[in-house]
């Protein structure tokens, strides 16, 4: 490994961090040319290319990087990252299943938790969301996080740090995963609405059966807003598809906006 090739490694890490991409990218460049096989300016020009927002060249040069440096944590890492930007999401989700049983580190399991969110896994998605939140704890301080976990509730945070707001949004995401199973007591409970509350807000969600699109006609439907009011105006109109197969339709909003769905026609809940 040439000292040169240290150096100009060592200059683009420099560039990277400061926030100028291009720098970086070309003293990466310049290092690889004097030492090719420089694992470490390798690795950090696929971190530089994925800031840089090139997914498929940084897939190309992960790829590279894997096949060189097999245990290299920051390789394999750039490279799952990679696969996930460019769309390959069951190959990254492999790759980082990988690398949860190898760093069980929190960045890991929180991507590892995302991707099998985004293909369907949502049980396995729910562990991962949850070993992510307990990682998460115990890289936080005392007091410098406030538990918002009790149970299946959320609680309000007493104190909003980076990480409490961080903490807020893992569980958030694992909500979603808890809808996709028809969990809707538990994902109701830690969804949180743009407002900051919680989406299930006072009435209790028991299991209510999910429509399939089976026969609605004469049956009554109750369609739950939890978003904002922009996406909720916006929404308003794809009730009119439920009306058309004869349902009878009842909506859970705010009541800021019960009187808008009142004038559509629409029986409202708050």
């Amino acid at each position: 490994m040439s000292t040169e090739g240290d150096r100009l490694n060592t200059i683009g890490a420099l560039y990277h961090k400061s926030g100028d991409i291009n720098a970086a990218l070309r003293h990466y460049s310049s290092a690889l040319e004097l030492d090719p096989d420089h694992s470490e300016a390798m690795a950090n020009l696929c971190a530089g290319l994925l800031s840089a927002k090139n997914y498929y060249s940084a897939l190309m040069v992960g790829k590279r990087a894997v096949a060189l440096y097999p245990k290299s944590i920051t390789a394999r890492r750039n490279y799952a990252k990679a696969l996930m930007f460019c769309g390959k999401f069951k190959e990254s989700a492999a790759e980082h299943a990988d690398l949860v049983n190898t760093t069980d580190s929190f960045p890991d399991w929180y991507d590892y938790a995302l991707l099998l969110s985004h293909l369907n896994e949502h049980h396995m998605a729910i562990g991962a969301y949850s070993k992510t939140l307990e990682l998460l704890q115990e890289e936080s301080n005392a007091g410098d996080v406030k538990s918002v976990i009790a149970g299946d509730d959320i609680k309000k945070l007493e104190l909003e740090t980076p990480q409490a707001i961080l903490q807020r949004n893992i569980i958030q995401d694992r909500s979603i995963s808890k809808l996709g199973i028809g969990d809707f007591h538990g994902g109701l409970n830690e969804y949180v609405t743009s407002d900051g509350s919680s989406a299930v807000k006072n009435f209790q969600v028991e299991r209510i059966p999910r429509w399939q699109g089976e026969d609605i006609c004469g049956k009554r439907i109750l369609v739950y807003g939890w978003g904002g009011f922009g996406d909720s105006i916006m929404c308003l109109r794809y009730l009119r598809l439920l009306k058309d197969r004869g349902a009878k339709i009842t909506v859970a909003v705010s009541l800021l906006l019960s009187r808008l769905v009142m004038r559509e026609g629409y029986d409202v809940y708050n």
